[in-house]
């Protein structure tokens, strides 16, 4: 990684913890910007991993599973534009389908890390966890906006700190001589 990116992703970590305060701070006035962002996120998302597979991805080997990944996460992203016509129980159900998606996803991550002996395997454990938690949560209070707009504040400051964390770590360099 160079330092140009470790810039970017403290940067970005910083801006994500900010974010994220301040919509735990005003959780009411904040739902829609929470909603957008999370729709604009899983959109540019699935258009990313969808443009990775045609250009560069269909050639490697689990290539279509990057396909069906981007193709999933765009349509998600169709889905959650129409979140604040919904009901907030539907928001509640799908923040945590999404959070529990994200945990378990991350905890089989780590499964296969310990597996292959990988050492950096805790944070992504600790990670995985947490989102579970946070869906857990999202279950037992469906009807509360301010609990919807605090899980996904939450999730973003995990986030933003993962970042910030990954910014600093030493990056393993292969030289092929």
């Amino acid at each position: 990684m160079t330092v140009i990116d470790r810039i970017k992703r403290v940067i970005g970590g910083l801006v994500m913890i900010v974010f994220s305060l301040s919509y735990a701070l005003y959780p009411k006035e904040s739902l829609p910007a929470v909603s957008f962002l999370l729709s604009l996120g899983l959109l540019f998302t699935g258009i990313r991993m969808i443009f990775f597979y045609l250009t560069l991805a269909r050639h490697m080997t689990g290539g279509l599973n990057i396909l069906f990944r981007g193709m999933l996460l765009l349509d998600l992203g169709l889905f959650s534009v129409k979140l604040p016509e919904l009901p907030l129980m539907y928001v509640m159900f799908y923040l945590a389908g999404i959070n529990a998606f994200s945990g378990i996803a991350t905890v089989l991550q780590v499964r296969d890390a310990v597996r292959l002996g990988s050492p950096s395997w805790r944070l992504k454990l600790l990670f995985g966890i947490l989102n579970i938690v946070t869906a857990l949560l999202c279950i037992l209070f469906l009807n509360s906006v301010s609990l919807a707009v605090l899980t996904y504040s939450i999730g973003v400051f995990n986030s933003g700190v993962i970042l910030i964390i990954q910014a600093f770590r030493k990056t393993a360099s292969i030289y092929i001589q």
